[in-house]
């Protein structure tokens, strides 16, 4: 499922972040390419010379499944991962709050606070025996290869 709204091929740099994959120019490292929200984010997944996730509609660049050829896949995965279940974290933090307020407003107060979530295939795997610990950004050269689209 390519996408016809990006046309990035080749190396760069990939920075994963506490809510978005970024990848930059290599050689002019101030140029941001393009971004992903975590949350946009359908699913993902790694081997030992990939990493590849599929995009939402609600990014940028629309949906799309984007390959990336990179020995750091692994580490890629679980920065990503990691990130994900701080976003599921933060998101249970919050309606746990939510529903203590709920408990003590009258019926007139309405919350409407709201976090969107990562829709990834494998959310049902996460589970709370993960702990998040600090999340650093992954900056490493990557190669961005299109993926050809099925028929």
């Amino acid at each position: 499922m390519p996408t016809p709204n990006l046309d990035i091929y080749g190396e760069c740099t990939m920075q994963i972040t506490h809510e978005n994959i970024y990848l930059w120019d290599v050689h002019n490292a101030r140029v941001k390419l393009v971004m992903w929200p975590l949350n946009s984010l359908r699913r993902y997944g790694r081997d030992s010379t990939w990493f590849t996730f599929e995009s939402g509609r609600m990014c940028d660049t629309g949906e799309g499944l984007f390959t990336f050829q990179t020995r750091e896949g692994e580490m890629i995965y679980q920065r990503v991962h990691s990130a994900t279940l701080s976003i599921a974290e933060q998101h249970e933090r919050m309606m746990m709050e939510m529903e203590k307020s709920s408990q003590t407003l009258s019926n007139e107060s309405t919350l409407t606070k709201s976090i969107s979530l990562p829709r990834s295939a494998y959310w049902h795997h996460i589970t709370r025996q993960n702990s998040v610990g600090d999340i650093c950004n992954y900056q490493g050269k990557t190669e961005l290869f299109p993926t050809p689209q099925l028929s």
